[in-house]
């Protein structure tokens, strides 16, 4: 269950995540990326709550947070290798969704937009990605990937025939470019033959500023040692109209000062306590969606 805004008008708001799997990250077809709407049922559904700001004796401000960004494309459906995993009514290891394939010399590139990189005193990005074998195995390693961003080595990660190769790396936040970046992956050749893996998904974490998009934004504040109250600031708001909800904690923020920047465009601030990470809302009254 989710908690809900319901407005003076009557309507009813709430934050949800599309198209999400039970236990994958993007799914098409799954009844947990629904949400259900009921009523009339017993005891009463849960609420947002306004929640009144701490007083703060700072005027410092949290401009940026690190946030994480996921890749995935759903190219081919991998059901296994050979006739006895292919009719398998089980569900064969490595089956699922696959973006793209790799042999030995396979080299892809991934053209990726990342914005408002925040440059201050968070200097490390972090990369998860997912791959995993589709042929037997024959030598140790089987599979070799390497990876690279904006012709920057990475790492790589070796692993054997079916089995999972998960690269957890991390890298200085000046490799990335603002907005248009290149992630370059490589099959190395080993002896095994044959030798082909796929590419699940990739994941990017960086440091990012307050900037909303589509106007919204959704932002985790992990708590700061000393410092349990936080002064928030989120910019380039397409309206002054702002909600600011804490979709775990059922609660909408009140207190919330918002002001122009020039140009169209407004920023909003907004304190609360953080001695938990938290996660917030940050939307404009019109960018609340509206189902088809």
């Amino acid at each position: 269950q989710v908690p809900v805004y319901i407005d003076s008008e009557k309507a009813i708001s709430f934050y949800g995540l599309r198209k999400r799997g039970d236990s994958t990250n993007i799914d098409h077809y799954t009844d947990t990326s629904a949400y259900w709407l009921s009523w009339q049922q017993a005891g009463a559904g849960l609420r947002y709550t306004p929640a009144a700001p701490p007083g703060l004796a700072t005027t410092d401000t949290t401009d940026a947070s690190r946030t994480s960004v996921h890749f995935e494309e759903n190219t081919d459906y991998y059901e296994g290798t050979g006739d006895a995993e292919v009719t398998l009514n089980a569900q064969a290891a490595g089956e699922g969704w696959a973006w793209e394939y790799f042999y030995p010399g396979t080299t892809k590139n991934h053209d990726i937009t990342l914005d408002h990189v925040w440059r201050g005193a968070d200097t490390t990005v972090a990369i998860v990605a997912r791959f995993f074998s589709t042929t037997r195995n024959y030598n140790t390693p089987d599979h070799i990937a390497r990876l690279w961003m904006n012709d920057s080595l990475i790492g790589e990660v070796s692993f054997n025939g079916r089995k999972e190769g998960k690269l957890t790396g991390s890298f200085p936040v000046r490799w990335l470019n603002e907005g248009a970046n290149r992630l370059k992956i490589t099959s190395i050749a080993t002896p095994s033959s044959p030798n082909q893996f796929y590419l699940d998904w990739f994941d990017i974490e960086y440091p990012r500023e307050h900037v909303v998009t589509g106007g919204m934004l959704s932002s985790t504040i992990a708590p700061l040692a000393g410092v349990p109250d936080r002064r928030i600031r989120v910019r380039g708001l397409p309206q002054p109209a702002v909600k600011v909800l804490d979709p775990t904690g059922g609660r909408l923020l009140t207190g919330v000062v918002v002001v122009s920047e020039g140009g169209g465009t407004w920023s909003a601030v907004f304190a609360d306590t953080v001695t938990v990470a938290r996660t917030y809302l940050v939307v404009a009254d019109t960018a609340v969606g509206v189902p088809p």
